[in-house]
């Protein structure tokens, strides 16, 4: 089977594939990105587009209503995970500490002389973008993105953060709001091109495996999804995500670096004094007007002590390691608590003390055919394969520039 022909026959083979699309047909925004989905996504899978970091991507939208009115696009760079998200201004803090002009840098920018029936044109945020469009005329904007998905961790060899092009389309007469987003993965130097021909080929290749004698179709073929020339943006389904977090509109949004302090009551306020703070200032109070006074300055009911810290509940451990280092005689319990490469390194830092960065972890394995030792990246995929209570040798050398240690392990 020709690698090139791979997509139109998993849509021969299954009469599902454009399921995406039809799904959204109660939509009245329709957004679609001229860029092809992923080829080795399961039809279970959310689909998935490579895109180039630098490159300009065609974004057309439509209004299928067509009413003479205008709607406010919001376009941003987000984090697909819930758990990403959460942490997003420490991740964007990061990313942008990494730019030439960090008070400067985009993560996202639009061609204005290209596109199409955008008006109004804000640059609100380095990680986002705002227009005015036509509902009877439509719009089409180019966008470039000036990220990768690994450029948010220094560690070498982790995966890269899944993200999410999200957009939000809001009828400036009707009130209505929609919130749609696809799936992405950011390369350097065409390698979205490149991860999609490889991706052909390995279907390819599991497709040999279990073609019939005379070619008849096999019923694994169904796992997977058909590649699709166009990239359709999908509604927020908010049942499985939280609705605080996807909003782009109507939320306030925290720069990467800053920070916000959010009031308990729902009126303004400003930020009260801490119990030392009022100690300070009124030194002839007793401990008991003390509290009686902060708790009214709060809110709080009287019988509350408000610098009571509840203990924090001891999280558990997803895998127990031990670890020895070099000529050591006693193994140390190492507990990973996120199954990652940067975890693991933050961990053997923490329980090693080394001195330097950790650059690289290897792991040497010895053949089992010619008993050669053979040295194997660690990345998050072999963390996640290691076993509970795990014993192991940890050994560290110096790295070319002698900057960072390479971390080698045998288990």
């Amino acid at each position: 089977m020709d690698s090139m022909n791979v997509s139109s026959y998993f849509t021969q083979s299954n009469p599902n594939s454009h399921f995406c699309t039809n799904k959204q047909s109660h939509l009245r925004f329709d957004v679609s990105l001229e860029a092809p989905t992923a080829a080795a996504q399961k039809i279970d899978e959310l689909p998935l587009t490579y895109l180039n970091k630098g490159q300009y991507y065609h974004v057309l939208f439509k209004d299928n209503s067509e009413r003479e009115e205008d709607v406010v696009s919001t376009i941003a760079v987000t984090f697909h995970d819930l758990s990403y998200r959460s942490g997003a201004s420490n991740f964007w803090k990061y990313w942008k500490s990494q730019q030439k002009e960090p008070h400067n840098a985009k993560a996202v920018e639009i061609d204005i002389t290209k596109s199409n029936g955008a008006q109004l044109i804000e640059f609100e945020k380095f990680d986002r973008i705002s227009f005015r469009w036509n509902g009877k005329q439509g719009a089409s904007v180019y966008l470039r993105f000036n990220c990768l998905s690994t450029d948010f961790s220094r560690i070498k060899g982790v995966k890269g953060i899944p993200l999410r092009l999200q957009i939000e389309n809001q009828s400036t007469e009707t009130s209505v709001v929609e919130r749609t987003y696809c799936r992405i993965k950011l390369f350097r130097d065409k390698g979205a091109e490149r991860k999609n021909k490889d991706d052909a080929k390995h279907i390819e290749r599991q497709l040999e495996k279990i073609r019939g004698k005379n070619g008849e179709s096999h019923p694994l073929w169904l796992a997977f999804s058909s590649t699709l020339p166009i990239t359709q943006f999908r509604e927020i389904d908010y049942t499985m995500e939280d609705n605080n977090n996807n909003s782009l509109l109507h939320s306030r949004h925290l720069d990467a670096g800053q920070s916000e302090q959010y009031s308990i009551l729902n009126s303004m306020q400003l930020p009260l004094p801490s119990i030392p703070s009022l100690k300070k200032s009124m030194p002839h109070l007793s401990p008991n007007e003390y509290h009686n006074l902060y708790s009214q300055l709060n809110g709080f009911p009287l019988d509350i002590d408000p610098t009571y810290l509840p203990q924090k509940r001891q999280r558990k451990a997803e895998v127990c390691i031990f670890a020895k280092y070099e000529s050591s005689v006693e193994h140390k319990a190492v507990y990973l608590y996120h199954l990652t490469l940067e975890h693991f390194i933050q961990k053997m830092t923490d329980s090693f003390g080394f001195m330097k960065p950790i650059s690289q972890v290897i792991r040497v394995i010895t053949s089992s055919k010619d008993n050669k030792e053979i040295n194997v990246a660690v990345d998050d995929e072999v963390i996640q394969d290691i076993r509970e209570e795990e014993t192991m040798q940890v050994e560290s050398k110096d790295s070319e520039d002698k900057t960072s240690i390479i971390l080698i392990l045998r288990y």
